[in-house]
């Protein structure tokens, strides 16, 4: 759509190639937020017993 790079394989490799800096600061977001939301829930299991699985 923009024309920086050509339509071809060659050109989809470039385009992914230039785009590894930005996909490493994806990377650290998504297990920034992984740790926040699940390791969150890990702490409302252990502290709050509303969370716990109950056991028979």
């Amino acid at each position: 759509m923009t024309g920086l790079y050509p339509q071809t394989y060659v050109g989809l490799i470039n385009c992914y190639t230039m785009a590894i800096p930005f996909f490493r600061n994806s990377i650290i977001g998504d297990l920034t937020y992984c740790t926040v939301m699940f390791g969150g829930f890990v702490l409302l299991e252990k502290y709050v017993p509303k969370f716990r699985l109950a056991e028979n």
